[in-house]
């Protein structure tokens, strides 16, 4: 049987890589407020059972693609912040709960596979821990679980390998510098068992260390008292790139997760780049917020955008920030 762990020998493919300097990014408005998708149908808050059952049988269907959006705003005293996002958390995991019971004859092993895509920063980990939690009080403990996409990243010793190779026009220095842009994952691996966790609703899935800053192997396991299935991860809606498009038939329902500016999302990475803030990283980007701020812009950003541009338009629900 072949190994599909994520392993130090990983070899990237060469030929995705190179398409890197082929990828157009969308251009960012100067208030950093990434602009939508005029093309979809978007729903808010409020929407009568009837205009959902609508959505639901469309989408079982295959007649239509219907957005809805949850848009929520941050207040300023942390109280009242707190409260907010626990209201949210709390819609979702009704939402998650309700299509389950309603849809739980139909799926396939009797599993609901929700794919929450976005932006390094948007907040969909924490979205999808809370979410989880919540639906896992409701109906019982443990029928729902967190499968993150961040574990396909090659690896260190992978992207030095990639450096060596006469075909790759990066240094490892650079590459590491790119680290989280599309072809730094193994797409293929990540979409081969994805597929065959939808197919046997079962699986042993790797992780991403920060401490090691390196994925680690067997981090999280899918099994088939499992009944809920959050899959995160910044690429799993880009559908419309080729690395990506096969992952379009795992999922029964897709959500996007955004902040609305940049600006937002930007002191986010840079606060979590901080908390792991090496020397190897202080000697490529500099000291402190300064640096925490150019290793953001000249990574994160971009491939917040790419992700923007390639996955909002597939989402089934759209929650957003502000």
């Amino acid at each position: 049987m072949k190994d599909n762990t994520v392993s130090p020998t990983t070899t990237p493919n060469l030929e995705s890589l190179r398409l890197e300097d082929s990828i157009l990014l969308p251009e960012v408005p100067e208030n950093g407020i990434m602009s939508k998708m005029a093309s979809n149908v978007t729903f808010y808050e409020g929407m009568t059972e009837d205009e959902e059952d609508a959505i639901w049988e469309s989408r079982r269907l295959g007649t239509g693609h219907h957005q809805r959006q949850l848009s929520f705003s941050l207040p300023e005293d942390m109280q009242a912040v707190n409260r907010h996002a626990t209201d949210l958390f709390k819609s979702l995991a009704q939402r998650v709960v309700t299509t389950y019971q309603s849809r739980k004859d139909d799926l396939q092993n009797g599993q609901l596979f929700i794919a929450v895509a976005g932006g390094p920063g948007s907040g969909k980990s924490t979205l999808c821990e809370k979410v989880a939690q919540r639906v896992n009080a409701r109906l019982e403990p443990g029928i729902a679980v967190v499968l993150p996409m961040d574990g396909f990243h090659y690896s260190r010793e992978s992207l030095r390998k990639m450096a060596e190779t006469e075909a790759c026009v990066y240094t490892y220095e650079q590459l590491l510098q790119r680290r989280g842009a599309p072809w730094t994952f193994d797409h293929d691996l990540c979409a081969e068992k994805f597929k065959q966790a939808r197919h046997h609703g079962e699986g042993s899935f790797p992780v991403y260390s920060r401490e090691k800053s390196d994925p680690v192997p067997d981090g999280v396991q899918l099994m088939m008292t499992h009944k809920i299935v959050f899959l995160e991860g910044n690429y799993l809606l880009a559908w419309d790139d080729p690395n990506w498009s096969s992952l379009q038939g795992v999922f029964d329902e897709a959500w996007y997760v955004a902040c609305t500016t940049l600006e937002e999302q930007r002191e986010r990475l840079i606060n979590r780049h901080l908390s792991n803030w090496t020397e190897e990283k202080i000697q490529m980007w500099g000291e402190g917020h300064i640096g925490a701020g150019r290793k953001a812009d000249s990574n994160d950003v971009l491939n917040s955008a790419w992700i923007d541009h390639h996955s909002r338009k597939h989402a089934d629900l759209i929650v957003e920030s502000k």
